[in-house]
């Protein structure tokens, strides 16, 4: 009976880490073949010994191959989850459209495409002087900015921030290509570019 019941578990832990390689694999049929060879091998160990009720191996023979296998699929389940929730960079990605020489009330476009979806970017912009013969206004504390973001259900979103500071974005799931119209106040006579001093992706 105790037997009966250490192969019942054995098999259920093969046929359990089978079916979490194969989730987190690419091709399932990678993991179901090596889980049929792996209960092929506790058939093998069990033809000597049917009808008995202590085989003469230790038992540890059993568990050790499923065990090992168990732990491989949870490692693998820990990467994986790490990979899906972990911060992504994205700052090379996103892509500033007429955003040189802006004067107050002028907008530019901030454009990016990502691989990996995040339903969060935290974006932080920076302004520098377009002529340097004008006064110094990258430096003034009436620079602000007004973003006007697009989620991926359609619903529009606006954000008060300043060069500098950054603004966390709600994008919603699964959005891939977003796009962000940023709008310049500064004051009178100032020419600014903006730029995209970091962006994040995050949960």
């Amino acid at each position: 009976m105790l037997l009966t019941l250490t192969i019942f578990t054995i098999c259920l832990v093969i046929v359990g880490s089978a079916s979490m390689w194969a989730w987190l694999a690419d091709d399932p049929a990678t993991p179901f073949a090596t889980a049929t060879g792996m209960l092929a091998f506790v058939g093998v160990l069990l033809a000597p010994v049917r009808g008995v009720d202590e085989p003469p191996w230790p038992r540890s023979t059993l568990l050790a191959l499923p065990t090992a296998i168990a732990l491989v699929g949870l490692t693998a389940l820990i990467v994986r989850h790490h990979e899906n929730h972990r911060p992504i960079d994205i700052t090379n990605k996103i892509k500033m459209v007429g955003a040189d020489g802006l004067t107050n009330g002028g907008t530019a476009t901030a454009t990016f495409h990502v691989d990996d979806s995040r339903p969060w970017l935290r974006i932080t912009f920076q302004v520098a002087d377009h002529r340097p013969e004008l006064p110094d206004c990258h430096s003034s504390p009436h620079n602000k900015l007004t973003v006007r973001s697009t989620k991926a259900n359609g619903q529009q979103d606006t954000f008060r921030t300043s060069p500098g500071r950054s603004v966390d974005i709600g994008l919603g799931p699964g959005l891939h290509d977003g796009k962000l119209a940023v709008e310049l106040e500064t004051e009178t006579n100032c020419e600014l570019d903006i730029s995209v001093e970091k962006g994040i992706l995050h949960d």
